[in-house]
């Protein structure tokens, strides 16, 4: 639906590995969200972000806490969604 970007199979991977913490039709709604838009081809955490909210908003995923700020406006990964993906990629991080 977009111009798209030629990706090698480990960029596949990585976006892969990336989106697939979220549910497939989370997934759906934020690439035709992306797909419906002006915006240029995405890059992978505007669509994880894309994701990431529409969790939040279905219930799927809880809000982070964010003790010094309105926590919808919590825009950074949190180190649990970091773990997740990190170990999608077979990679331990703290």
């Amino acid at each position: 639906m977009k111009r798209t970007a030629s990706m090698t199979e480990t960029q596949l991977t990585a976006w892969h590995n990336v989106l697939g913490v979220f549910d497939t039709d989370i997934v759906n709604a934020a690439v035709l969200e992306m797909a419906l838009t002006e915006t240029r081809f995405p890059e992978v955490g505007d669509l994880f972000q894309i994701c990431r909210e529409k969790s939040f908003q279905t219930g799927r995923w809880e809000r982070p806490y964010s003790p010094n700020g309105n926590e919808k406006d919590v825009t950074k990964p949190t180190a649990s969604e970091i773990r997740a993906v990190a170990s999608r990629f077979g990679l331990a991080v703290p």
